[in-house]
């Protein structure tokens, strides 16, 4: 298994690759018995994936020898701190005791509650694995290509069941391509309604301006002026709007952030809003205002500067 898991680390695509040794397994603590799964990682591997280190609250993440890792949920049932011993159970009647190195939260509770961590070496052992590993998880660089990249697996190692999160998660990801589609549908509606806006705003001005426009073309501007004029007008509007949006939008954005993380002193989830962000949504908010300017812009360079005069 370990020559399989060197080259799967190294297969194009995968960015990261841990052996792991899993099994099922109780708990007892007093009166107290609770299922669990035992999951045996190496922790330099299994860390790029999993993230366990950063995520010890409480203890340390060392999981040599007897140590292992709890989560949160789990040691607060149990009553357990770092440096406690924990008897382990299988259904066959073997048990052993270890000791708590750390606790974990991985902000998932059922992960917080049925998760106990070792090195995968121990598990093994507690288990019986010949092989020592009993799945391989990998990481990949593009989560959407995921069912391409297990079939380019099963291809060069067909001796092992490959599956990827989106065949295992079909309704997570038909709920995750509805939601894209849908926020696609409105920032095109929205798009659409700001064009109009703009649109209407400056053929009302080019209505209320029709004669200083006739004067302007009488005394020799061109019709390219006359229509830069709208353009400009048009591609500011848009400007200004997407400067007062992106404002108000990343107030509102790290308010609702500040405002949920008051009460654990961790947001719910990671806010990053890089530049490229905001110089995207001002390109096109300037360059939907220019587009929706175009046709007031054409209908006043049209007007033959006599009959406006003429007719006042």
């Amino acid at each position: 298994m370990e020559p399989a898991l060197r080259e799967v680390t190294a297969f194009p695509g995968v960015t990261a690759a841990t052996g792991t040794a899993d099994g099922a397994a109780f708990v007892f603590q007093g009166d107290k018995s609770v299922p669990i799964v035992v999951r045996g990682l190496d922790r330099e591997s299994a860390d790029p994936i999993y993230r366990i280190t950063p995520r010890i609250v409480r203890g340390s993440a060392g999981l040599g020898g007897q140590a292992v890792a709890i989560g949160t949920t789990l040691a607060a049932k149990l009553r357990l701190q770092p440096g406690s011993p924990m008897r382990i159970s299988l259904a066959g009647g073997a048990s052993e005791v270890f000791t708590v190195a750390g606790i974990f939260d991985f902000e998932v509770e059922q992960l917080n509650e049925s998760w106990v961590i070792m090195s995968r070496q121990r598990s093994a052992a507690l288990f019986g694995y010949d092989g020592g590993v009993t799945s391989i998880e990998i990481q990949v660089r593009d989560v959407f290509a995921a069912n391409r990249l297990a079939q380019r697996l099963r291809s060069n190692f067909p001796e092992f069941k490959w599956s990827s999160w989106m065949e295992s998660n079909a309704s997570l990801l038909a709920a995750l391509q509805s939601q894209s589609s849908s926020s696609l549908m409105i920032q095109v509606m929205v798009i659409i309604a700001v064009a109009l806006g703009i649109s209407s705003v400056l053929a009302v001005s080019a209505v209320q301006k029709v004669r200083q426009i006739g004067i302007l073309k009488a005394l020799g501007s061109t019709t390219a002026s006359i229509s830069r004029i709208f353009l400009i007008q048009g591609g500011l509007l848009g400007l200004a709007g997407a400067l007062l949006g992106c404002g108000i939008g990343a107030g509102l954005a790290y308010g609702f952030i500040y405002g949920t993380s008051m009460a654990t002193g961790r947001p719910l989830f990671p806010l990053s809003i890089t530049a490229g962000t905001y110089l995207t949504s001002m390109l096109i908010a300037t360059g939907v205002g220019t587009v929706a300017a175009m046709a007031p812009a054409r209908r006043s360079a049209r007007l033959n500067p006599i009959e406006v005069i003429r007719n006042g």
